[in-house]
């Protein structure tokens, strides 16, 4: 398994993975009618983009995942534009996507992409980090040391909105 920078020839991949884990990931802690119109491209709220912080992960030339992280001021939902500096003393790292194909599930893969991502964040001096996890990944991020701050309720199309779970995590150097 191989972690890299994501590149932005891997956009259209990136996408479809980001869909695919949505429609197999979230379809139990959601339902099939929220997941269908959630990851119908016409219908979603949110543009997808490659954030310059992306990192992915590969087996054999075969994209499985990525995971990606942007700062911010404060923790709350929406982050600053990108150019906007932001003091890693007082801001956050906000964990930002992450999502693998379903057969990645299970094999380390999201552990692998999560762990590099945070200590990209840390090598540029942040040690708060701050995320919003779907109800299928709690048990993902609470192993990997994040708390449960609150419960948000996010849109994810123009007519469907969902609880999503406020994480954070503090850790030193």
């Amino acid at each position: 398994m191989i972690i890299r920078p994501a590149l932005e020839k891997d956009h259209t991949e990136l996408s479809r993975i980001m869909r695919q884990s949505i429609r197999l990931g979230c379809r139990k802690a959601y339902g099939g009618e929220v997941v269908d119109a959630w990851t119908d491209e016409a219908n979603t709220v949110f543009e997808f983009t490659i954030p310059e912080r992306t990192f992915a992960g590969e087996r054999a030339g075969k994209l499985l995942g990525f995971c990606s992280w942007v700062t911010q001021a404060d923790d709350a939902a929406v982050p600053e534009p990108r150019d906007t500096p932001i003091d890693p003393a007082t801001g956050y790292a906000r964990i930002n996507r992450m999502f693998l194909l379903p057969d990645a599930f299970g094999t380390g893969l999201a552990r692998s992409l999560l762990q590099t991502t945070e200590d990209a964040a840390r090598k540029d001096g942040f040690c708060r980090f701050v995320l919003w996890s779907s109800l299928n990944a709690l048990r993902f991020y609470k192993a990997a040391g994040y708390r449960e701050r609150e419960e948000e309720i996010v849109p994810v199309t123009k007519n469907y909105r969902i609880p999503i779970i406020k994480m954070s995590k503090e850790a030193g150097f």
